[in-house]
């Protein structure tokens, strides 16, 4: 009979160090049975050689992974969630400015870059922000995307958006606009669904990506006539419970939140 972690994957927490933002790592590399850690990133100040190397202090003599750098912006110009509102004319890359959206590019890359140059990450996961298919900053955010997406396969990652106030349909026309398959993923946050959207079953949000999934995976990926992959990967994330992924062909992922 398998364990657990051959069932479900490593155990893990959501956090920072420095930034004041989930589990503080200080602490969170003592928790019993941790083995990764969803990293936020840290500001921009702390882009910094040595703030990896005080990161790679706290993990390393406990064998613990980041397994995915969680791309924010922080200050008075950055993501506000003080109302959903506010998430639609502030968070990631939705927002209406064209300049700000393009400094927001620029950082992402530099995060992404560091990450993985400094501690190695190849996994990076982010609130997209406000969709509209029917405005004039689809197409600028779908271009974004694939830039974000395009620099992350250098290295074979993935770029996991999560879900927020768009509906599953809007969700749907930017991943096919995006057409990145098996780079660009859902993380689907169920408390986020119920948020904004008041759906107490949030498992049906889960299953139209799953037939979205399914659907796609049942004809040539876009990106190749040989290529048969899928072009939808969701990973799931459930507050106050413990990291989990389901291994297989379609991944899905929790994270506990602190």
């Amino acid at each position: 009979m398998s364990n657990h972690k051959d069932t479900f994957g490593p155990k893990g927490l959501f956090g920072s160090f420095g930034a004041g933002i989930g589990a503080p790592l200080e602490l969170a590399v003592n928790v019993p049975g941790v083995e990764c850690f969803q990293l936020h990133v840290p500001e921009e100040k702390d882009l910094t050689a040595d703030w990896a190397r005080r990161v790679k202090e706290l993990i390393e003599p406990n064998n613990i992974q980041i397994a995915r750098f969680v791309v924010g912006y922080s200050g008075p110009d950055g993501d506000q969630y003080d109302n959903p509102q506010r998430v639609v004319e502030t968070v990631g890359f939705g927002v209406p400015d064209h300049a700000k959206r393009q400094a927001r590019l620029a950082l992402t890359k530099r995060y992404i870059e560091f990450g993985h140059e400094q501690l190695g990450v190849k996994d990076f996961n982010a609130h997209l922000g406000h969709i509209d298919p029917e405005n004039e900053f689809f197409t600028p955010m779908v271009e974004t995307v694939r830039e974000v997406c395009d620099l992350v396969n250098t290295w074979g990652g993935h770029y996991d958006v999560e879900t927020g106030p768009e509906r599953f349909e809007e969700l749907n026309t930017f991943m096919k606009a995006v057409d990145r398959p098996d780079i660009f993923r859902v993380n689907l946050d169920l408390a986020n669904i119920v948020l904004y959207h008041g759906e107490w079953e949030p498992i049906g949000f889960l299953r139209k990506l799953l037939g979205a999934w399914d659907q796609n995976r049942r004809r040539p990926s876009q990106r190749s006539d040989s290529d048969n992959s899928s072009s939808f990967h969701v990973t799931m994330e459930r507050r106050r419970s413990s990291s989990w992924q389901r291994r297989g062909e379609f991944p899905l992922t929790a994270e506990n939140t602190i």
